[in-house]
């Protein structure tokens, strides 16, 4: 089964570069939003519904853009019922509630509020069909409404992807909806969302770009264009995570964060990611684990069951880096210790909470899912791999001793 595998992949790469992939526009720096209204305007749009969470909507920067958006003569709708991790429940009780048609939306958030835009849109253009029916590549293919994604933290890349990853709570499973249509229409990077980002939540999003940027690097499907995005994208998480997580109020520093988890979307969303990612999905899943955090405990650990095959990318990784590897170790080794360290001193848990040893059959058979058969991975993990890769991110109580 595996060279059918591989053909499939050798297929999807092919043709990737004959696909209408477009990358959104991009408007960066601080208080780049006050560009939206005239945007709006200049394609004649006036019912706007804006998505956000609680959370954001009642901070004085969301009520200023809102306000800024109604003065200008806009007609806005918001939502701020979104939560962590969407669900197909949260979609379908959003499509019943919401009073299209709109002229475009704007979704101002995470990678969960970006997808539930996302998601909601491609309810909107299929309503026959149900979401987790339309999972997996190209089944969307209906132009959806003009969108544009403000990410408030630096992670998820969702702003230049074709995916959204959702959660059906009754089958406990993650899955995503993936095509070109999904890709937002415009990004804009504007670091004055993120002032004030609480510490955890911008290691952990820091975590998960750094995740995306690797897996994309040592994706088998990987091009030039790929690597260099990736690279950049590694060299500026790995040299700037940690300072621009204790400087919260920096800008300058918040919205290079942001354009590495635009650079890593814009890597993985041609190229998949990885085991790190079929493994973390079932836990958000199961246990409600941030996808960040999931990201960041796994990714040092399947790296090391990659083992040798990864390691030319690696010595390549280690010398954009300018990390230096002694004759008696390997550049794998040298880089897995620098994500350790800067997981270490990021503050953030190395072990998943919750997660039971009873359940690691069931997770592994959904992560298995997810690889096959479309992921380019260097190399397909063993199930004793996997299941070493679960131990190692065990919570004491249920380790083996």
């Amino acid at each position: 089964m595996t060279l059918i595998y591989r053909i499939i992949q050798g297929f999807l790469k092919r043709i990737s570069p004959l696909l209408p992939w477009r990358e959104p526009t991009l408007i960066t720096g601080a208080n780049a939003v006050r560009e939206i209204p005239s945007l709006l305007h200049e394609r004649s749009a006036t019912k706007i519904v804006l998505f956000t969470d609680a959370t954001l909507a009642a901070l004085p920067p969301t009520q200023y853009f809102l306000k800024t958006l109604k003065d200008s003569g806009l007609a806005v709708t918001l939502v701020d019922a979104t939560t962590p991790n969407p669900t197909t429940t949260l979609i379908d009780s959003l499509v019943a509630h919401l009073q299209p048609p709109y002229d475009a939306m704007i979704s101002l958030g995470g990678g969960s509020v970006i997808d539930t835009a996302k998601a909601t849109a491609v309810a909107w253009a299929k309503p026959k069909k149900s979401l987790y029916r339309l999972r997996g590549h190209f089944k969307v293919r209906t132009p959806l409404l003009f969108h544009i994604a403000i990410p408030t933290t630096a992670g998820s890349g969702s702003e230049a992807t074709v995916a959204a990853v959702l959660t059906d709570p009754e089958r406990q499973r993650k899955f995503a909806l993936m095509d070109l249509v999904m890709i937002p229409n415009v990004a804009v990077l504007d670091p004055t969302f993120q002032v004030g980002l609480p510490q955890p939540i911008a290691a952990m999003t820091g975590m998960d770009a750094l995740t995306h940027a690797i897996e994309a690097f040592l994706s088998r499907s990987a091009t030039a264009q790929t690597n260099a995005w990736a690279m950049e994208a590694m060299e500026i998480i790995m040299t700037t995570l940690l300072d621009s997580v204790e400087q919260p109020e920096n800008t300058e520093m918040r919205l290079r964060i942001q354009k590495a988890a635009y650079l890593a979307g814009c890597a993985f969303t041609r190229v998949y990611v990885g085991y790190v990612h079929a493994l973390s999905h079932p836990l958000s899943a199961v246990y409600g684990t941030p996808h960040g955090l999931a990201n960041a405990c796994l990714l040092p650990v399947v790296l090391e069951r990659y083992g040798p095959v990864i390691e030319p990318k690696m010595r390549s990784l280690a010398h954009t880096l300018g990390i230096t590897v002694p004759d008696d170790t390997t550049a794998t080794q040298v880089v897995i210790k620098q994500i350790k360290t800067l997981h270490q001193r990021l503050g953030l848990p190395s072990t998943i909470e919750g997660l039971q040893r009873s359940d690691v059959p069931r997770l592994i058979r959904f992560a298995k899912q997810e690889v096959v058969p479309t992921y380019p991975v260097p190399r397909y993990l063993k199930t004793a791999d996997m299941i070493a890769c679960y131990d190692a991110v065990m919570p004491k109580g249920e380790q083996h001793v």
